[in-house]
């Protein structure tokens, strides 16, 4: 038996598998559009709502970079809100679905066809992560370099001398004691 359909092309049953196969091919590529389709379809409304959002997102505190309002293609494409939460276009392809990742699984936080009402919905979330991260103090601390209070003590630098002079010290005893035993 041979692997190549070329090799069975004169024969009727070759012509109904090829036929069968060209068949498959079509309506693979049907398919694959149509699915093409339905996604850009969900991207631009995704991107719409981004844009409804933009000046929200301009109105979030200078520095806080929790939140974003990005569409990231994918299947499905997702409109991210922050590291937690984002928007998706249902299968129907007009509803929009506000989906939270929480610790016991996902939640769906709203559901609605409406641009506006959607929008509302993930305005109100932004609000209350922001009271929420307020309410725990949960702020950027301004520089961490260095340590507190910008100098080190005069105990600190005496114990670091103390201490990288002990550890050379001990290398050179090992280097003579190394030096010794191979002689």
């Amino acid at each position: 038996m041979s692997d190549s359909l070329s090799d069975v092309k004169n024969t009727p049953q070759g012509s109904r598998l090829r036929d069968a196969l060209a068949s498959a091919r079509d309506q693979q590529a049907a398919r694959f559009d149509a699915v093409e389709e339905v996604h850009a379809l969900a991207a631009a409304r995704l991107y719409a709502l981004a844009d409804e959002l933009a000046p929200v997102f301009a109105d979030v505190p200078e520095g806080n970079t929790l939140f974003v309002c990005e569409v990231v293609p994918g299947d499905p494409p997702r409109l991210w809100i922050d590291m937690l939460a984002y928007v998706v276009i249902d299968t129907d392809g007009r509803t929009f679905r506000f989906v939270m990742n929480a610790r016991n699984g996902r939640q769906t936080l709203a559901e609605s066809a409406e641009t506006s009402e959607i929008s509302g919905h993930v305005v109100s979330y932004i609000a209350h992560r922001l009271v929420d991260l307020e309410r725990a103090g949960a702020t950027a601390p301004a520089k961490l370099s260095g340590p507190a209070g910008g100098r080190y003590t005069g105990g600190t630098l005496a114990l670091a001398w103390v201490c990288g002079f002990a550890v050379g010290a001990l290398g050179i005893f090992a280097i003579a004691v190394m030096a010794n035993a191979g002689s």
